[in-house]
């Protein structure tokens, strides 16, 4: 499955703003 530009965008952004409250970077299952 191959996500837009924008996705990845929204994802890593989200990933980061998880990171940032937990510490760490949880599993992602794409």
């Amino acid at each position: 499955a191959s996500l837009d530009p924008d996705d990845l965008i929204l994802a890593q952004a989200a990933l980061h703003l998880v990171n940032t409250c937990t510490g760490k970077y949880p599993m992602l299952m794409f």
